[in-house]
Protein backbone atom coordinates (compact mmCIF):
# COMPACT_ATOMS: atom_id res chain seq x y z
CA UNK A 1 0.00 0.00 0.00
CA UNK A 2 1.36 3.39 -0.93
CA UNK A 3 0.21 6.94 -1.53
CA UNK A 4 1.07 7.15 -5.22
CA UNK A 5 1.11 3.87 -7.19
CA UNK A 6 -1.49 1.17 -7.88
CA UNK A 7 -5.29 1.23 -7.58
CA UNK A 8 -6.43 4.54 -6.05
CA UNK A 9 -8.73 4.20 -3.02
CA UNK A 10 -8.97 5.55 0.53
CA UNK A 11 -8.80 4.30 4.11
CA UNK A 12 -12.28 3.38 5.33
CA UNK A 13 -11.20 2.09 8.75
CA UNK A 14 -7.96 1.54 10.68
CA UNK A 15 -7.56 -1.22 13.30
CA UNK A 16 -4.46 -1.40 15.53
CA UNK A 17 -3.41 -4.94 16.44
CA UNK A 18 -0.52 -6.19 18.58
CA UNK A 19 2.01 -6.71 15.80
CA UNK A 20 0.44 -4.96 12.80
CA UNK A 21 -2.21 -2.50 11.66
CA UNK A 22 -5.18 -3.51 9.52
CA UNK A 23 -6.90 -1.14 7.12
CA UNK A 24 -10.22 -1.60 5.34
CA UNK A 25 -10.21 0.01 1.89
CA UNK A 26 -13.03 0.02 -0.69
CA UNK A 27 -12.30 -1.66 -4.01
CA UNK A 28 -15.35 -1.55 -6.24
CA UNK A 29 -18.31 -2.58 -4.09
CA UNK A 30 -16.23 -4.55 -1.57
CA UNK A 31 -14.00 -3.71 1.37
CA UNK A 32 -10.52 -5.23 1.20
CA UNK A 33 -8.48 -5.87 4.36
CA UNK A 34 -4.84 -4.77 4.17
CA UNK A 35 -2.30 -5.64 6.88
CA UNK A 36 0.83 -3.55 7.36
CA UNK A 37 3.62 -3.21 9.94
CA UNK A 38 3.02 -0.45 12.51
CA UNK A 39 5.52 1.84 10.79
CA UNK A 40 3.10 2.21 7.82
CA UNK A 41 0.60 4.84 8.98
CA UNK A 42 -2.56 6.03 7.22
CA UNK A 43 -5.50 7.89 8.78
CA UNK A 44 -9.17 7.07 8.13
CA UNK A 45 -10.33 9.04 5.08
CA UNK A 46 -6.78 9.43 3.73
CA UNK A 47 -6.26 8.53 0.07
CA UNK A 48 -3.90 5.68 -0.80
CA UNK A 49 -3.13 3.21 -3.56
CA UNK A 50 -2.97 -0.57 -3.37
CA UNK A 51 -1.22 -3.02 -5.65
CA UNK A 52 -2.71 -6.52 -5.67
CA UNK A 53 0.05 -8.90 -6.73
CA UNK A 54 -0.90 -12.23 -8.27
CA UNK A 55 -4.64 -11.62 -8.20
CA UNK A 56 -6.76 -14.42 -9.61
CA UNK A 57 -10.26 -13.85 -10.97
CA UNK A 58 -12.79 -16.59 -11.48
CA UNK A 59 -16.17 -16.61 -13.21
CA UNK A 60 -19.08 -17.27 -10.82
CA UNK A 61 -20.63 -20.76 -10.82
CA UNK A 62 -17.69 -22.25 -12.73
CA UNK A 63 -17.09 -25.84 -11.52
CA UNK A 64 -13.52 -25.94 -12.84
CA UNK A 65 -12.70 -22.66 -11.09
CA UNK A 66 -14.30 -23.90 -7.87
CA UNK A 67 -12.18 -27.05 -8.03
CA UNK A 68 -9.05 -24.91 -8.58
CA UNK A 69 -9.92 -22.73 -5.56
CA UNK A 70 -10.43 -25.84 -3.42
CA UNK A 71 -7.09 -27.27 -4.62
CA UNK A 72 -5.23 -24.04 -3.76
CA UNK A 73 -6.77 -23.85 -0.29
CA UNK A 74 -5.14 -27.15 0.68
CA UNK A 75 -1.68 -25.53 0.68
Amino acid sequence: MSKDSGFRTHIEKRIFLTDKTEYLVPVGEQLVKIQTPHRVIFAPGESCCIDIAGAGWYKPEDKAAEAERARRQRF
